[in-house]
């Protein structure tokens, strides 16, 4: 064979997913005359897709005329990869002369005169930690502001934070810099050769060049990282280095890139974002500053804008340094890193403006999917506790671990028949899931509802407690039964008559008792129970007979029960009745026992007289006497006794003020605080450092601080203290103390 190919290589040897592939090798002639071009033909196969590249090879124009050199070298590239993963076939063939088109398909006219075909595979994409790198702002030498048509170099410091070596290439573009946010012209660029970077290696890239004048002095610079071309990080420092004499008034400021406390951030947490600014300026300058929060992005430039802060306007001297602190709450989003914009701005006008990327992280909480099928379709829904941090609906995600409860709610005509699937209790309408560790699913079960039958009632059984009763008296009953139908109002009505078995004659009617019946598809059982008082009307010695008639009320339906002869009232009995007294009215209450309306002839009545607030106890009068609470009574006649009592002098308040001390660094800023002091809410400052003051108050009890902070109202309480008048108490809210 008198030429072939050699050296097939491709880089890189296992490339990710769109990432640029290039071909490279060498054509070998063996002292052949060669008058023409030799074709180079490298083919990507992949079932069902391909991808072809061609260039020629042309002979060195340092050769003579009638000879080629040997080891001609070609490149070939697939600039925007492969866009699936699997294996792929690589065939390189060498053609004697030029190819034809034909419906975009190249076809060679001859055979091809040397070939060569491998494998390689294709992984998925590039993982953004593979492609981590950290930029400094460059530096230029000489800095004494060159003059033009001065050599100067360019030096742009490259870290990479990558997990594995990678072939880098830095380019460094000038811009003409602009007092107005973004760039001016752009006057040059340059690529540096392609360099290896293992993990945690920095290296620095040096741009030489001649400077040259402006329509504006600042010069601007911009560093991009490219991997196999495709660029993986870039940024851009505004003000660099000056051409020529600075101006005699300079207005410039140095942003340093912010830091984010706590390190740890989730959804909801509070930040203090403190962004440092250092004044460039020749004079005083009186300045705001904006701090604008992105979403962050894989790919150059920002995400959506979360939240923006305008500062209060604060003064800086030249030189001076000073730091722009912005409160805020994290937020969840679609990605979990946070950019972050700096902005100077003077008489409303911007003067500085800088952003970095990946400030700080919001950490997403891991979901599990809880999939909820509805059976039969369309019969029903199922909502939950708690809500669901994402989803749509009945395909809902929870944060890993959390036990969700879901409640059935059928459609019209339907009702709740049971759960199936990965939950605890299957039969409640609100049921526990098993706990969300994976994904669950589970089904809500319904049937049509069935009308309920005509309301009916059987088994009626009303029992009165029979025995003796004297008038005014309670009896018991129970009154169990039996009901089918839908639900509805009903009552209870209960008789008292005269008579023997089968004529009842009424004597008094009790209003009537009402009755809750619950839906019923079938005789359900059910029991009343309660009690009736006997009324004046009815006669001593007299039996009476207790009748009841249990009604439903729409669906009219009713069943009478008559108790026979259960009741007897006692005979009034003869006896003396005790009056009590009390002086002055109102001043205190008095206790008999026993407690009764008439008292036997020689029976003793124990007495308990009990001061109301303001009064205490003094003396007996009338039938008994004495100065103690409690006295007897022996009833040998009606008696009149009479409970004396006297107003005593009410207890003279105490005043005093409390101060708050020691509140933990996690409560503050405190937006409104209050003491509660048994009972009462005192005081409502919206400034910790001011005191509460309480008047005419009880001087022993536990002291409540409420907070309302950032992140929600907290109460502090004290153990029990007895305060001393007109003295300031400090409340310690980390030890829970008065001091």
């Amino acid at each position: 064979m008198l030429f072939s190919l050699k050296e097939i290589t491709s880089t890189p040897e296992a490339p990710r997913m769109n990432e640029p592939f290039v071909v490279r090798g060498k054509i070998d002639l063996f002292k052949l005359p060669f008058f023409g071009p030799i074709w180079i033909i490298a083919t990507v196969l992949y079932p069902e897709r391909w991808w072809e590249e061609i260039i020629p090879i042309v002979g060195s124009p340092e050769i003579r005329k009638d000879t080629i050199a040997l080891g001609s070298d070609f490149e070939i590239s697939f600039p925007k990869g492969f866009d699936r993963e699997g294996e792929y076939t690589l065939s390189v063939r060498a053609y004697g002369g030029p190819t034809l088109p034909l419906d975009s398909i190249v076809l060679p006219p001859f055979p091809p005169v040397s070939t060569v075909e491998g494998t390689f595979t294709v992984e998925g994409e590039v993982p953004e930690e593979e492609t981590a790198f950290s930029l400094t702002r460059p530096t230029v030498s000489p800095t004494d502001h060159p003059e033009p048509e001065t050599e100067i170099t360019i030096s742009c410091p490259v870290l990479s934070e990558a997990t594995k070596e990678q072939n880098i290439k830095v380019k460094c573009i000038i811009y003409e810099g602009s007092i107005l946010p973004g760039h001016g012209t752009k006057l040059a660029e340059y690529i540096s050769e392609e360099v290896a970077i293992v993990p945690g290696e920095s290296k620095t890239f040096d741009f030489t060049r001649a400077t040259v004048a402006g329509s504006i002095d600042r010069r601007d610079v911009e560093v991009e990282v490219y991997i196999a071309g495709k660029l993986v990080k870039e940024s851009e420092w505004d003000d660099v280095y000056y051409v020529g004499k600075p101006p005699e008034e300079e207005i410039d400021f140095g942003l340093t890139r912010p830091s984010v406390t706590p390190a740890e951030i989730t959804p909801g947490t509070p930040i203090t974002i403190t962004c440092p600014v250092t004044s460039a300026c020749t004079k005083e300058q009186t300045v705001t500053a904006k701090v604008i929060i992105y979403e962050g992005s894989i790919l150059p430039g920002h995400g959506t804008k979360l939240k923006e802060y305008t500062s209060p306007a604060f003064t800086i001297a030249p030189g001076a340094s000073y730091n722009v602190v912005v409160s805020h709450t994290a937020v969840a989003g679609s990605i979990d890193r946070r950019d972050v914009e700096v902005e100077i701005n003077i008489a409303g006008k911007i003067v500085k403006q800088s952003e970095w990327d990946d400030v700080y992280y919001v950490l997403t909480e891991e979901l599990e999917l809880l999939e909820i099928k509805i059976d039969p379709a369309g019969t029903g829904t199922v909502t939950t506790d708690p809500e669901p941090s994402e989803g749509t609906q009945h395909n809902w995600y929870f944060p890993h671990g959390t036990t969700v409860q879901v409640t059935a709610h059928p459609k019209a005509g339907y009702i709740f028949k049971s759960w199936s699937g990965e939950m605890t209790d299957t039969a409640a309408i609100t049921a526990p899931v098993y706990p969300m560790t994976e994904k669950r699913t589970i089904t809500a079960h319904f049937r049509e509802e069935e009308a309920p039958p005509k309301a009916d009632i059987k088994d009626f059984d009303f029992r009165a407690t029979g025995g003796t009763y004297g008038i005014g008296e309670k009896v018991p009953f129970t009154a169990p039964y039996d009901y089918k139908g839908k639900a509805q109002s009903g009552r209870l009505t209960i008789f008292l008559g005269t008579g023997v078995y089968p004529s009842f004659f009424t004597k008094h009617t009790f209003s009537p008792v009402s009755v809750s019946f619950k839906e019923s598809m079938d005789w359900r059982g059910g029991v009343i129970n309660g009690q009736f008082t006997l009324p004046s009307t009815l006669k001593p010695g007299q039996t009476y007979s207790v009748r009841a008639k249990l009604e439903a009320i729409s669906d009219y339906t009713q069943e009478t029960d008559t108790d026979w002869g259960v009741l007897k009232i006692a005979e009034a009995p003869i006896g003396y009745v005790l009056t009590i007294d009390v002086s002055p009215a109102g001043a205190g209450t008095v206790t008999k026992s026993p407690n009764k309306t008439t008292y036997s002839p020689g029976e003793k009545v124990t007495l308990t007289a009990s001061p109301k607030s303001g009064y205490e106890f003094d003396h007996w009068g009338g039938a008994a006497s004495g100065t103690s609470p409690t006295a007897t009574v022996t009833m040998d006649s009606d008696k009149l006794v009479v409970a004396v009592f006297r107003e005593v002098a009410p207890p003279v308040g105490i005043s005093f003020s409390v101060m708050l001390t020691s509140i933990p660094s996690w409560l503050i800023p405190v937006y409104e605080w209050y003491i509660v002091w048994r009972g009462k809410t005192h005081g409502q400052w919206t400034d910790v450092s001011y005191g509460i003051t309480l008047e005419d108050v009880k001087a022993t009890g536990a002291m409540t601080a409420v907070l309302k902070t950032a992140t929600g109202t907290r109460s502090f309480t004290t153990q029990t203290y007895t305060l001393e008048d007109g003295r300031t108490y400090k409340f310690n809210v980390e030890y829970l103390r008065l001091e």
